[in-house]
């Protein structure tokens, strides 16, 4: 199962890649696979930091999280490194 879910994942974060944000129903119904196999894919993918979720009403959206070029390293003095 874990194979399974990983190959999705891959497969999701290609499209989305290639497409950009996508509704999870729109995943779904291309997928055609059993939702919780896909929204394990998605967590994988959320949880690596690879991808977003946002709600927007009654719909779920995912999109490939941009590149974070910039991070605050000290918040006291606010140093700043790429």
């Amino acid at each position: 199962m874990k194979e399974e879910i990983s190959n999705l994942a891959n497969g999701i974060y290609k499209y989305l890649s290639e497409n950009g944000e996508t509704d999870t129903l729109k995943l779904k119904l291309q997928i055609k696979k059993k939702n919780s196999i896909i929204f394990l894919a998605l967590g994988w993918l959320v949880k690596d930091g690879k991808i977003y979720l946002r709600g927007e009403g009654e719909r779920t959206y995912a999109g490939v999280n941009p590149k974070k070029e910039i991070q605050v390293v000290d918040q006291k003095s606010k140093a700043l490194i790429q």
